[in-house]
């Protein structure tokens, strides 16, 4: 997805933004979502939505590099 020349920033951007939104977050999230819903599978919602991001991504990536 990346050209050569950028490959190894791009890739490392990439995961370390990953990592800080959804990783460095992720226990913030979870406390809001539990206190906010009163409901402890709430940590479960956050898990389907970076999963759907992630599928979106995916689509989005498949669609621009022309892979079936």
């Amino acid at each position: 997805m990346f050209p050569v020349q950028t490959r190894t920033t791009g890739m490392s951007l990439a995961y370390n933004v990953a990592v800080t939104i959804f990783g460095g977050f992720g226990p913030f999230i979870i406390a809001w979502l539990i206190g906010a819903t009163g409901s402890k599978a709430a940590p479960s919602f956050y898990l389907i939505f970076a999963a759907i991001i992630s599928l979106i991504a995916l689509l989005m990536a498949r669609r621009r590099l022309g892979f079936r």
